[in-house]
């Protein structure tokens, strides 16, 4: 609770205080995500949760796959289109019911964003490979095979090292910036207003 402990409380949230936490699509970091909020003897702060669902579009989905992979190498496989937000705050509260800003048909009562779409690959944040690794630090996980442990038949699909000067997305799993406007529109506390 760095927030809190800079405001000079960590032993309980502000009133109007609502926290966001999106569980990256992993349903079993829920407990984990909740009983994060503890006081500075470790013990559980006093807090209610709602929990909103992303359903991200399957085009969205699979255009994603499909940019990140080989074309034709996800066949069969399931596309993962929903996340969970949970959303913290010390008093329960329901906002009145409003139409939400971003998705049509849709209000405030549901528990359900979307269809949400990604970013498009053209308006991602893109960095060299080494401000990358400079930006994540050791939070930073290597992914895929090792370059020399790939075996390709076709030399020209064969995966070279990527060097420091190479430019990526600075995130696979970008989104889009309505949704963190929806969270504003929709659950913005009376406190808080």
């Amino acid at each position: 609770m760095a927030v809190n402990a800079a405001r000079g409380n960590a032993e309980e949230f502000d009133t109007g205080d609502v926290w966001s936490i999106f569980d990256g699509g992993l349903a079993g970091n829920k407990g984990f995500i909740i009983n994060s909020f503890c006081n500075s003897e470790n013990k559980y702060l006093s807090k209610t949760a709602k929990h909103i669902h992303i359903h991200y579009s399957e085009s969205a989905m699979e255009a994603r796959c499909t940019r990140l992979k080989e074309p034709g190498s996800q066949e069969g496989v399931a596309l993962a289109q929903l996340e969970t937000i949970h959303i913290v705050s010390r008093d329960a509260f329901q906002p009145s019911k409003k139409p939400r800003k971003h998705y049509s048909g849709c209000s405030t009562q549901g528990t359900i964003l979307g269809p949400v779409g990604v970013p498009s690959p053209e308006n991602a944040w893109l960095l060299t490979c080494a401000d990358k690794t400079v930006m994540h630090g050791p939070m930073r996980a290597e992914v895929g095979n090792k370059v020399e442990d790939i075996e390709v038949a076709d030399p020209a699909r064969q995966k070279r090292r990527r060097l420091d000067s190479d430019c990526e997305p600075s995130t696979f799993h970008g989104m889009l910036t309505e949704v963190p406007s929806e969270l504003i529109h929709s659950y913005t506390t009376a406190v808080a207003t």
